[in-house]
């Protein structure tokens, strides 16, 4: 229960996206009235954004080299 709690949350605030609901039509046609995500549209959003977060080259955690080097320059001058 716990569980289906957080990736509904998750999709309210993250995941949502009106088109989600058409590519579903598009690839169900016979999802025609069709209105809103079901937990299953959910639960696949958030396995694809999983997956590629994982598999992507970027880590968004990770700063910067101009960000550590920015921390550095304040850290020194505020030793100064």
């Amino acid at each position: 229960m716990l569980a289906c709690t957080l990736i509904i949350l998750w999709y309210a605030r993250s995941g949502h996206d009106p088109a989600d609901i058409d590519d579903r039509r598009a690839e169900q046609p016979w999802y025609r009235t069709k209105a809103e995500p079901a937990f299953e549209d959910m639960l696949v959003k958030l396995r694809r954004t999983l997956t590629a977060a994982r598999f992507s080259g970027s880590r968004p955690a990770q700063p910067t080299e101009d960000q550590i080097h920015a921390v550095l320059a304040a850290r020194d001058a505020a030793a100064a």
